[in-house]
C-alpha cells in the first residue's frame, strides 16, 4: 500500500494517512434487518485526516491509478476520483499522473 501524497481541500495543510478500513455496504431495512447488509459487501477505503482542521478523506483502496474517459473529453482520476481536462497529465487534486496522456 503506498501513502499519497495529500492537501487538504480545507486548509491546505498536508493529509497524514490514518488507516484502511472496510466500509459496510447497504442499508437497514424493517423487513431485512441487518441480512442485506451483509449480502451487499463491503468497500475497502484508505481514511485520510488533515492535522490542521481535522477534516476526514476517503479514498477506494481497490482503485490504485485506473483511470476513465467520459465522452465529454474530460478524464476521471481513478485515485480520488476528481474530474479534470484530458489536455492535462496529472490530477490537479492528488497528483496522481496519467500514464498514456
Amino acid at each position: 500500500m503506498a501513502e499519497r501524497e495529500l492537501k487538504c481541500l480545507r486548509c491546505g495543510e498536508k493529509l497524514r494517512f490514518a488507516r484502511r478500513e472496510e466500509l459496510q455496504l447497504g442499508s437497514r431495512t424493517f423487513f431485512g434487518g441487518d441480512m442485506g447488509n451483509l449480502l451487499a459487501g463491503a468497500l475497502l477505503a484508505d481514511i485520510y485526516v488533515c492535522p490542521g482542521c481535522g477534516r476526514l478523506e476517503f479514498f477506494s483502496a481497490e482503485s490504485e491509478g485506473d483511470f476513465c474517459a467520459p465522452a465529454d473529453g474530460n478524464v476521471t482520476c481513478g485515485r480520488c476520483g476528481k474530474q479534470y481536462l484530458a489536455s492535462e497529465q496529472a490530477c490537479p487534486l492528488c497528483g496522481l499522473r496519467r500514464e498514456n496522456g
